[in-house]
């Protein structure tokens, strides 16, 4: 996701720090049903992190929140 974000770019010595909370709907067999951002990112970020999320297998089913924050 960090990935993502740098790729849009920042100016100068500008410090960007992203704090959200994404939210997954796992199915029993560890695949992402549906993935929330809370508050949105970037609509180019947030498509970017989609490719890497439902590629991605998790063992923890049901819903799943994740706490993201991250400087770049």
């Amino acid at each position: 996701m960090r990935a993502c974000a740098a790729a849009q770019g920042r100016s100068g010595d500008v410090l960007v720090t992203v704090t959200s909370t994404l939210r997954l709907r796992v199915t029993s067999a560890g695949v992402v049903e549906s993935a929330q951002f809370s508050p949105p990112l970037l609509p180019d970020v947030q498509t970017c992190a989609a490719e890497a999320i439902y590629k991605t297998k998790l063992d923890e089913t049901g819903l799943v929140s994740i706490p993201i924050e991250f400087s770049y």
